[in-house]
């Protein structure tokens, strides 16, 4: 009889002990994914300094042409084309949604 309950007691420590490994794999792969997107949104608005720095003449051209309306910001392939941005991205982040740079400032949002 003393085995039997042994048994039960052994078996469901190891289904808890598994079900928390499982849970701390998927919170460190969580973890990856977000970092990963956060250095690709670094590089991304790094890419748009460059590209607002080497076309600032033209902005500021279109600025004061345009009576202080809202720039014309670039797209990620505009970015890509211009060379500021060496890597190729998706349209937008893991999680769906899309990459949107709004008059200078850059987020990811979901559509």
């Amino acid at each position: 009889m003393g085995s039997i309950i042994e048994m039960a007691v052994f078996l469901a420590a190891s289904a808890i002990l598994t079900v928390y490994s499982i849970r701390e794999d998927i919170q460190k792969h969580l973890a990856s994914l977000l970092a990963t997107e956060g250095q690709n949104e670094a590089v991304i608005t790094d890419a748009l300094g460059r590209w607002a720095n080497e076309n600032f003449s033209t902005l500021l051209t279109q600025y004061t042409q345009s009576g202080n309306s809202p720039l014309t910001a670039p797209t990620i392939a505009d970015l890509q084309t211009a060379g500021n941005l060496k890597q190729t991205y998706r349209a937008g982040p893991f999680w769906g949604g899309s990459y949107t740079i709004v008059s200078g400032s850059f987020s990811s949002h979901r559509s």
